[in-house]
């Protein structure tokens, strides 16, 4: 029992574990892109370089007006439009959400000079997902292990709203399944409610699949979690 209670824990704090700061988690890092800030004219582009491909979840962008006019500007990333700025002659702050795999970020002056103070990338490592690799007797501990592992996965293409409305409560229902599942089994009464939740947590998730699964790079790992989740329900019938 003190070994399943362990493990319970483990998984537990697994899930927990996207609410800390990004530069104390395993596959996400922070990264900065400016050494200096940058002035950019009207009609020009600043190309920044990250020194590999990375996927990109979003920018934490610090800048203002090169100038006592408003500047509006442009995000992107390989032509494709991420956000669009608009920068009083003060010191806002903004957030571009980017989600994509890039070596570069490209800013574009539409109106005026922009002037960027300080640029942080979040990125996740490619590869760097960690894993569950649980050996057990029970179909559910294995399916629910291979749902943790996939949910993870899908944490590099979604954004905080989406970690917060989806991802989380699927990590904890997931959790639970597997620490109860590997050390009860299938056909645990005790158990069963838990391998429930996480069903009727997948379940619930539809909506947001059917969004991911139009990310080309997400669509399989989608349909992996989905046959998961048919493969929960007939085990559970």
């Amino acid at each position: 029992m003190k070994k399943q209670l362990i493990l319970f824990l483990f998984f537990v704090l697994v899930a927990f574990k996207g609410q800390a700061d990004l530069n104390d988690s395993e596959y996400r890092q922070t990264i900065n892109l400016l050494t200096r800030p940058q002035i950019v004219s009207e009609g020009e582009t600043l190309t920044l370089k990250f020194t590999n491909s990375y996927f990109v979840h979003k920018l934490l962008i610090q800048a203002q007006s090169g100038n006592s006019s408003d500047t509006y500007a442009e995000v992107s990333v390989g032509g494709d439009i991420k956000g669009t700025l608009y920068l009083p002659g003060q010191d806002p702050h903004y957030v571009v959400t980017i989600a994509e795999n890039t070596d570069s970020i490209e800013f574009t002056t539409i109106d005026n000079t922009l002037k960027l103070i300080s640029i942080k990338a979040i990125v996740s490592v490619s590869g760097s997902i960690p894993d569950f690799p649980i050996h057990s007797a029970s179909k559910m501990a294995h399916y629910s292990s291979i749902c943790l592992k996939l949910i993870n996965e899908l944490d590099n293409y979604s954004s905080y709203e989406d970690f917060g409305s989806y991802l989380l409560p699927l990590r904890k229902a997931a959790a639970k399944s597997l620490a109860y599942a590997d050390a009860r089994g299938d056909l645990s009464t005790i158990g069963r409610p838990y391998y429930e939740a996480l069903l009727d947590t997948l379940d619930g998730s539809q909506t947001y699949f059917e969004r991911m699964m139009e990310i080309s790079s997400a669509y399989e790992i989608v349909i992996n979690l989905m046959t998961a989740r048919e493969k929960i329900r007939h085990l559970l019938r």
